[in-house]
C-alpha cells in the first residue's frame, strides 16, 4: 500500500476516501478542467482503479471514492471488475469513454461531469445510477451511453443530462432493468443516425418512467425506440419534444410495450419529417 508512487492530489483522494469524505480540487468548471495541465486538478484514471478495487486503503468507508472538480485523465478501463466501494464524480472532465462493461459496482454518480462517452453494457450495480446534469459527447457508432443488458438495482436518474452523439444513438439501453424508476426528466439527446436516439427496447423498469420536458432528436432516424418495454408504474412524457426523420419507422416506437399505469403525452410534440409521428 505504498502511496509514494501518487501525487499529492491523489495522496489526498487516498485520505478523503478513508475518511468518508468528498475530494474538492479546487473551483474549475468542466470546460476548463478539460484543457488544464495544473497538477493540482489531474487524477490518473488507473488510479482510480485501484482505489475502487482497494488498493492503497486499509479500511474503506461506505460513502466511496468521491471526487469534485478534477481532471481524470487517461482510460478508466472497470470492464468486468468488482469495486468494492462505489464511484462519484461531481464537475469533473473525463478525457476517455469510460469503460464498465459486466463491471459490478455499489453505485455510480456522475453529478455535472463530461464524459466522452459511456460503455457499461452489462453492467450491475447493487443500488442508484445518476448520471444528473452530465454531459456526454461522443463520435461512436455504437452509443454515447451504452447500458444494454445491465441491472440497477435503485432508481436511474438522468435527470438534465445532454447525450449527444454525431456517429451513432445517444442512449442505447435495450433489456436494460431497473429495480425502481427511470428519471429521463429534461434530458437532451441528439445524434445523427438510422436508428433510434434513444433505445428502450426490451427494458423492464419496475417503477415509472419520467421524461418530461425531454427533447430527443434524431435528424436521420427514430427519436424514441421502446418496443417491448415494460414500465410497472406511469411513463409521462409531458411537454416533452420527440423529432425524428424517417421514412418507414415514427418518431416514436412503442410496439408491444406495456404500462402498468398512466401513459401521458400531454403538452408534447411528436414529429417526423419524413412520415408518420
Amino acid at each position: 500500500m505504498d502511496t509514494r508512487d501518487l501525487s499529492r492530489v491523489e495522496r489526498a483522494l487516498v485520505e478523503a476516501i478513508a475518511a468518508g469524505h468528498e475530494l474538492a480540487c479546487g473551483d474549475l468548471d468542466p470546460a476548463r478542467l478539460a484543457v488544464s495541465e495544473d497538477e493540482r486538478y489531474l487524477v490518473r484514471a488507473e488510479v482510480i482503479r485501484d482505489l475502487l478495487l482497494g488498493r492503497y486503503i486499509k479500511h474503506s468507508h461506505p460513502q466511496g471514492l468521491r471526487l469534485a472538480r478534477a481532471r481524470i485523465v487517461g482510460a478508466l478501463d472497470l470492464d468486468r471488475l468488482a469495486p468494492i466501494v462505489g464511484l462519484g464524480l461531481s464537475l469533473c472532465a473525463v478525457d476517455q469513454p469510460v469503460t464498465m462493461r459486466g463491471a459490478r459496482l455499489p453505485w455510480l454518480l456522475l453529478f455535472g461531469t463530461h464524459v466522452p462517452g459511456i460503455a457499461a453494457n452489462g453492467m450491475y450495480v447493487d443500488g442508484a445510477v445518476e448520471l444528473v446534469q452530465t454531459r456526454i459527447d461522443a463520435d461512436s457508432d455504437s452509443g454515447a451511453v451504452q447500458i444494454s443488458g445491465a441491472y440497477i438495482g435503485g432508481a436511474f436518474d438522468c435527470n438534465g443530462s445532454t447525450f449527444v452523439n454525431n456517429s451513432g444513438p445517444a442512449f442505447v439501453a435495450d433489456d436494460l432493468k431497473v429495480n425502481g424508476s427511470l428519471d429521463l426528466s429534461r434530458i437532451q439527446m441528439t445524434s445523427d443516425c438510422e436508428i433510434a436516439t434513444a433505445q428502450l427496447t426490451g427494458g423492464l423498469i419496475s417503477g415509472s418512467l419520467r421524461g418530461d420536458l425531454a427533447v430527443l432528436v434524431n435528424k436521420s432516424g427514430p427519436a424514441l425506440a421502446a418496443d417491448n418495454l415494460k414500465v410497472s408504474g406511469s411513463m409521462l412524457l409531458r411537454n416533452s419534444r420527440c423529432l425524428g426523420n424517417h421514412i418507414r419507422h415514427g418518431a416514436v416506437r412503442l410496439h408491444g410495450a406495456h404500462v402498468g399505469d398512466n401513459l401521458e403525452f400531454d403538452g408534447a410534440e411528436l414529429s417526423n419529417e419524413s412520415g408518420a409521428d
